[in-house]
C-alpha cells in the first residue's frame, strides 16, 4: 500500500497571530464619546469630561451653579411674565439676558460666580442646562412655561422686545407651570470652542449655543413670579498668569462635537425631555457602531468621518 501525505508543503512563511492594534485604539474613543454625551445630558450630576474641541489647550474643569431669582419689573400683580436667556459663550458680563413683566427692552444680568472671580484668564463652556423651579403652594400655580434652544442669541440687550405671547409661541417646548420638570439642555456650536475672557463684555453672541425660558402668566406675589431659575455650567478654564499656574497642553480628541451629537436620534427628548433615556439610546448606538466597525475592519482617521462614525 502506498501511503499518501496530505500535509501541505511548508512555504517558509510564518503566519502572524498578532492582533491588530487598531480595534483597541478605536475602542478607546467609545468611553470618551459616551462620557461627553452623558455630560451634555446631565450637566448637574455626570462626571466631568473633556469636550472634543479643536486645538491643544488643556484647561481645568469646573462645575458652576447659579440660582437666579425672578424680579417684578415694572408690573405688579398676582400673575406675571418673564424671560431669561442663557448664552455661556457670552462671557460673565452678558451671558444672561432677561426681561421682566412690564419692560419693553431686554437687559443683561451680571453673572457672579467663580468664572468672573479674577482667578480665570479665559474659559469656554463644555455643557450646561437651565431650569425653572416653581415655588409656593401647588394649588396656586398658574400659567405656562416655554423652553427653547438656539444656535445664537435670540434676545439682544437693548432691542425692542416682542410680546410675551409671541415669544412663548416660538419656544420648542411648552407645558403648564409645575406640571413637569422645566429644564432645557445646552449644546455647543463652533463658536463655543473658542476661549473668551469672562471679564470682557460681549455685546451679543450671534453663533454660540443658547437656551432660554419664557414664563407667561405664572403665579406671582407683588409681581414677583413664584420660583427661581437655576443655571448649571461646566467650564474648561485657564488660570490667570498672576496666580502662577501655567496652562497645560493636551492633544485634541480624535472626533468632533458633531460626531458626538450625531448619535442623538431624538433631539427634542434630549434637549427638553428625559435626557437619561435619550443619552442611553445614543450611547447604545455608539457602541453598536463600534461592534460593526471591529467586525468589518473599518478604519477611522482623525479629522475624517469613517464607517465607525457613520449613520
Amino acid at each position: 500500500m502506498v501511503k499518501t501525505n496530505n500535509k501541505k508543503p511548508k512555504t517558509g512563511k510564518k503566519t502572524s497571530t498578532k492582533k491588530s492594534a487598531r480595534p483597541a485604539a478605536r475602542s478607546s474613543m467609545v468611553p470618551a464619546m459616551s462620557a461627553y454625551l452623558r455630560l451634555l445630558a446631565d450637566p448637574c450630576g455626570a462626571s466631568l469630561a473633556r469636550a472634543p474641541y479643536a486645538g491643544t489647550d488643556g484647561g481645568y474643569l469646573v462645575r458652576t451653579r447659579l440660582n437666579i431669582p425672578a424680579r417684578a419689573g415694572t408690573a405688579v400683580g398676582t400673575t406675571n411674565n418673564y424671560i431669561l436667556q442663557w448664552t455661556p459663550a457670552g462671557a460673565a458680563q452678558n451671558g444672561f439676558i432677561e426681561r421682566a413683566a412690564g419692560q419693553t427692552v431686554n437687559t443683561n444680568t451680571i453673572q457672579s460666580d467663580f468664572i468672573n472671580s479674577g482667578v480665570v484668564s479665559k474659559a469656554r463652556p463644555l455643557a450646561s442646562c437651565l431650569k425653572w423651579v416653581p415655588t409656593g403652594p401647588v394649588t396656586s400655580r398658574q400659567g405656562a412655561v416655554g423652553l427653547f434652544y438656539s444656535t445664537g442669541q435670540t434676545f439682544v440687550v437693548g432691542a425692542t422686545a416682542a410680546g410675551y405671547t409671541d415669544c412663548l409661541a416660538l419656544c420648542n417646548s411648552v407645558a403648564s407651570n409645575g406640571s413637569v420638570p422645566h429644564e432645557v439642555r445646552w449644546l455647543p456650536t463652533a463658536a463655543d470652542e473658542f476661549y473668551t475672557n469672562p471679564l470682557v463684555n460681549v455685546a451679543s453672541e450671534n453663533s454660540g449655543g443658547t437656551v432660554g425660558i419664557v414664563l407667561l402668566g405664572v403665579d406671582a406675589v407683588a409681581g414677583v413670579p413664584n420660583g427661581y431659575f437655576e443655571a448649571t455650567t461646566i467650564y474648561e478654564w485657564i488660570p490667570a498668569v498672576a496666580n502662577g499656574a501655567a496652562p497645560a497642553v493636551a492633544p485634541s480628541l480624535p472626533f468632533t462635537v458633531n460626531d458626538v451629537t450625531s448619535k442623538i436620534h431624538d433631539m427634542g427628548n434630549f434637549l427638553f425631555g428625559d435626557a437619561s433615556v435619550a443619552v442611553g439610546s445614543a450611547v447604545q448606538k455608539t457602541m453598536g457602531h463600534m461592534v460593526t466597525t471591529m467586525l468589518t475592519g473599518a478604519t477611522y482617521m482623525a479629522g475624517r468621518r469613517g464607517n465607525f462614525l457613520s449613520l
